[in-house]
């Protein structure tokens, strides 16, 4: 164990991470999930060497989860997987102490356990963990803690549970406490906490003139480029926003370029002497899939010699030693911007925090989004096309639907804005239990959420909608098509149909539909959000999660797989001549790695990633290939029909991926909502957020996932016909093809 903590300690002291606001809710119960059933507030790997970490809400000792580790590999000697938690020191004790409950199964080669670290800095202070106390083998619910010692230079608090070697460990309902205090009882030094500015002071015009416009674009991306490049700032001794608010106004009122040039170098001046930091590593020559994109900086439109010099001194001598504002998240490498300030108390009409709010966001998809090269639209000009609409956007929800329309511009499925209330209630708070989806260029009604609902309804499964409060279906499309935050136009329809359309604040909408070749009048009633969400749950989880279709075809959703069925599913199918694997949902649990063994012979490739450099902004490179599966002799020998269509999204296209790699496996289907890999949030003032696809996801011979998603073997869609006779075509289609086949 001696060994195995040394390691620890040292992985653990490399481990740098953003600072969150003192009055984040730290989620020690495991409870807070996003939208997406995501754990919030913590971090943790899902697919490293063997490890697989996921929320468990049927094993837990309080609350609603707990999380589990696992790891069951044959090969875990000294290997290890941590969850972590942060929270910055902004309070005065003399100790720190961590608890926590923790069960175990078949735990060996190492230990479960609790861990805790204090930073002054990129300083360790104290770390601790539960030594020869922590537990092995099978154990029930036990609760543990650990303590380190924290004095007045400690800045931040590094903590949380972990498993070393194999088998499976549950975490749950952490406590922290400063002294004997509990952590959100403890009194928060004001003095310590920086950016705390509720208001910029700036004022702009609502009209902007072409000078000020440029003048804007040009103060946008030298700011964006200083936040990541210089290498005092990146330290964040001082809030760079506060900067950006004493420039904006001077600069954005600069009479001529050279005014401006002289105002931003003066600025640029300030901030310290780039020369007293040695020259930066030149860039990797292997493996670089997007080079930085900084031609601009040489731009002589836009400066003069003086600053084009500045500039470049900046980039030869750039930051290398961590940035405040930008940290990887240990294992997966997507950015974390848990360091930007989030505004909460921003009031919509200031002009600076508004300004802010797309620098911010422009800046970081400039830098640190993998796809950006795939934006169909110059990145550039949606900056200067979006610097007036927030100029002049001074109400909320003007606000907040251009940083809705900005977010649209990069194509990402991953990317919009939900849960938040101003944009809920213009939208429509009440929703539809009858749901529709694009159909061969027609919007068909494909399902009834809740049959007891809907019985006073007119239109059926099978109709098609054809206008909307008296407006045509085609022109509702057109009228969202700047909102709708797709990757492809698979996703758009499915945004369009499925989000945005059939809901209201009223208690119904106004539609005409087609109903067996006549066009008919009637309504759709809708219902508050928590009525549907809860008949679309209780729709999403019915059914088995594996059944035999007849006597020699398989079954299995992964709507509501879960790892410890594998063994029972594989071992009902083992003579069956194929399964299908139907993906057209969000998978209950992880499954590339748990179910590739079961279907594969042998270990092999199924996935490469590209990642961002925090030493050099814009720099995107090659990762490792990741294999799944392992030696089997015993793998499932049939056919294997995945489906996947506009529904299949994020990692249920990571897992299409992995299972598709099976020797006797085929994707059958249409295109998938084309958004892989980890998600990163990105804080925008007024205290929402908005995700983006953090890391690039390609296929071992670099073919892109991102935008184009998972194309199918065999393209089979639905059509109007088949809904209304309740028949599931790409079912049928993949029964057929198992039962040809020989």
């Amino acid at each position: 164990m001696k060994t195995i903590s040394t390691c620890l300690f040292l992985f653990f002291s490399a481990i740098i991470f953003a600072q969150p606001t003192p009055n984040q809710t730290l989620n020690l119960s495991f409870d807070n999930t996003d939208s997406a059933g995501r754990i919030n507030g913590c971090s943790f790997q899902w697919d490293k060497n063997g490890y697989f970490t996921y929320k468990d809400d049927s094993v837990k000792i309080d609350g609603t989860n707990s999380i589990r580790i696992q790891n069951e590999t044959t090969e875990t000697e000294g290997k290890f997987a941590p969850v972590t938690f942060l929270l910055p020191a902004n309070f005065s004790a003399k100790r720190i102490t961590l608890k926590g409950f923790i069960k175990t199964e078949n735990v060996n080669n190492g230990y479960a356990g609790l861990w805790l670290r204090s930073d002054a800095g990129s300083n360790v202070i104290d770390f601790g963990n539960l030594g020869e106390n922590a537990p092995k083998g099978s154990t029930d619910w036990k609760n543990y803690s650990v303590t380190v010692k924290m004095d007045k230079d400690v800045t931040r608090l590094v903590f949380g549970g972990l498993l070393a070697g194999g088998g499976k460990a549950w975490f749950d309902k952490f406590e922290l406490f400063a002294d004997d205090k509990p952590i959100d009882k403890v009194e928060w030094d004001a003095l310590k906490i920086e950016n705390r500015t509720a208001k910029s002071n700036v004022k702009l015009d609502s009209l902007l003139t072409k000078r000020q416009t440029e003048n804007l674009y040009v103060l946008a991306k030298v700011w964006g480029f200083l936040k990541y490049h210089h290498p005092d700032v990146a330290k964040g001794k001082s809030s760079f926003d506060e900067q950006l608010f004493k420039a904006i106004q001077p600069v954005s009122n600069a009479a001529s370029p050279d005014k401006r040039n002289e105002l931003l170098l003066n600025w640029i001046n300030s901030l310290g002497d780039e020369t007293a930091y040695k020259p930066a590593e030149e860039l990797p020559v292997k493996d670089v899939h997007i080079k930085p994109n900084l031609a601009w900086i040489n731009d002589k439109r836009l400066f003069n010699e003086a600053m084009i010099n500045k500039l470049n001194s900046i980039y030869a001598h750039r930051n290398s030693s961590g940035n405040a504002w930008i940290k990887l998240m240990p294992g997966v490498l997507n950015p974390n911007f848990d360091g930007e300030e989030k505004y909460v108390s921003m009031k919509a009409d200031d002009d600076g925090l508004r300004m802010l709010a797309l620098f911010r966001y422009w800046n970081i998809i400039e830098y640190f989004f993998p796809s950006k090269y795939l934006i169909k639209e110059n990145w550039d000009d949606i900056l200067n096309e979006f610097i007036p609409r927030f100029a002049a956007g001074r109400a909320s929800l003007d606000y907040k639907l251009n940083c809705l329309k900005l977010i649209n511009q990069i194509h990402d499925t991953h990317a919009s804005i939900s849960g938040d209330k101003d944009l809920g209630t213009y939208f429509g708070t009440n929703y539809a239990v009858v749901k529709a989806r694009m159909v061969q260029g027609k919007l068909i009604v494909y399902l009834i959420l809740d049959e007891a609902l809907a019985k006073q309804e007119s239109i059926q499964v099978g109709d098609e909608i054809l206008s909307v409060n008296g407006k045509s279906i085609a022109q509702c499309r057109k009228d969202m098509e700047a909102i709708l935050c797709a990757s492809n136009q698979s996703v758009a329809d499915k945004n369009f149909a499925a989000a945005l359309l059939l809901r209201g604040n009223g208690d119904s909408l106004a539609v005409t539909y087609g109903h067996d070749g006549a066009i008919k009048n009637g309504s759709i009633k809708l219902y508050p959000i928590e009525t549907v969400n809860a008949a679309s749950l209780k729709k999403y989880n019915e059914g088995p999660t594996y059944k035999f279709l007849n006597d020699s075809i398989g079954y299995i959703t992964l709507a509501t797989i879960k790892t410890a069925d594998l063994k029972t599913i594989f071992k009902s199918f083992e003579n069956t001549k194929g399964i299908v694997i139907d993906i057209r949902n969000y998978p209950s649990e992880f499954m590339p790695f748990a179910m590739a063994q079961y279907i594969k012979p042998e270990p092999s490739p199924f996935v490469k990633f590209t990642n961002g450099n925090i030493d050099n902004p814009g720099l995107f490179t090659f990762k490792y290939a990741l294999s799944n599966g392992s030696k089997n002799k015993d793998y499932y020998k049939g056919k294997i029909v995945i489906l996947v269509d506009e529904r299949t999204l994020s990692q249920a296209e990571y897992t299409t991926m992995a299972l598709r790699t099976a020797p006797n496996a085929v994707v059958m289907g249409s295109q998938t909502a084309g958004a892989d890999g980890n998600v990163s949030k990105i804080p925008f003032p007024g205290g929402f957020g908005s995700y983006i696809s953090g890391i690039g996801v390609f296929y071992p011979d670099g073919k892109e996932t991102q935008g184009i998603g998972i194309i199918p073997d065999i393209e089979v869609k639905p059509t109007q016909q088949g809904i209304k006779k309740g028949i599931d075509e790409v079912l049928e289609k993949a029964k057929e093809y198992i039962s040809a086949s020989r």
